[in-house]
């Protein structure tokens, strides 16, 4: 059975204890993520500035 958790509801120490999940410095690790990203839409754009401003300025992306 698959148990859901919010994320309010675990902790890091938790999720580290749970799933032996290591911290990952490799430059390397996702490189995906870094090249060969495709263009954002205008939509895309715009969705993202609204989720920007829901922040306070002094958080920076």
């Amino acid at each position: 059975m698959v148990q859901i958790l919010q994320g309010k509801d675990i902790t890091l120490a938790q999720l580290i204890d749970e799933f032996g999940l290591q911290l990952a410095d490799d430059e390397d690790f996702f490189s995906e993520w870094r090249h060969d990203l495709a263009e954002l839409s205008d939509l895309e754009k715009q969705s993202l500035n609204e989720v920007k401003a829901e922040y306070p300025s002094s958080v920076t992306f």
